[in-house]
């Protein structure tokens, strides 16, 4: 049954993601066009293209190195569920410090645009971070029992 609840919160964990890339992950400016929520950006193309502005003066596109530490993750898992924990955690606050920001860069330009709303594709992509993190946990403590 745990190797069972192993696959399937690893697959919940990257299907959350997948669906996460087919969403808008948050709305620039505002755009009468769009109910004045803003222009999207969508989840992949943030994905793709988000490790451009790390180090500019934005300061949001740190939360992009959740990424790569969210597939260390998953690489993890089936290994070792302690550093899965580590990274599924660091994965979770860097993408949860994308709220503390109110500019990103999205053009190749370099100017900080406003977030105005955040999107599904956002929620989504937190979601599956916290859901390899909370599996970590729960396969620590079940090897514990």
């Amino acid at each position: 049954m745990r190797t069972h609840l192993k696959y399937i919160l690893l697959i919940i964990s990257i299907c959350l993601f997948l669906i996460s890339l087919t969403q808008y992950a948050f709305y620039i400016g505002t755009n009468c066009n769009t109910n004045n929520i803003g222009t999207p950006v969508e989840s992949s193309y943030a994905l793709f293209c988000g490790w451009l502005s790390i180090g500019m003066e934005d300061g949001a596109s740190i939360s992009w190195i959740a990424n790569p530490i969210l597939f260390l993750s998953w690489i993890t898992f089936a290994l070792s569920k302690r550093i899965s924990f580590i990274f599924s955690s660091l994965a979770t606050l860097f993408a949860i410090s994308f709220l503390f920001f109110k500019n990103v860069i999205t053009n190749e330009a370099g100017i900080p645009m406003e977030v105005s709303h955040y999107g599904i594709g956002y929620f989504f992509w937190l979601s599956s971070c916290i859901v390899i993190m909370i599996g970590s946990v729960k396969l620590i403590w079940n090897q514990k029992r």
